[in-house]
């Protein structure tokens, strides 16, 4: 993954088609990987992921388990 991130943030936007801006910003760059699905996004944050996990291990706790 390192290395398809690497070789798409040395080329041009237009080399994509993308003729809205000529270099990458960083968050142009995100966008245009995650469009390409050469990365994912994560739409969790780690509080929603402990919470999850906290409820999680109550209810097992709660279980008798």
């Amino acid at each position: 993954m390192r290395e398809s991130i690497c070789l798409i943030a040395r080329t041009s936007p237009a080399d994509w088609k993308i003729t809205a801006f000529s270099t990458w910003s960083l968050s142009k760059l995100a966008d245009h990987l995650v469009k390409q699905k050469v990365v994912a996004v994560w739409t969790k944050t780690a509080d929603d992921i402990l919470d999850t996990l906290a409820a999680y291990c109550t209810r097992i706790n709660d279980s008798g388990h």
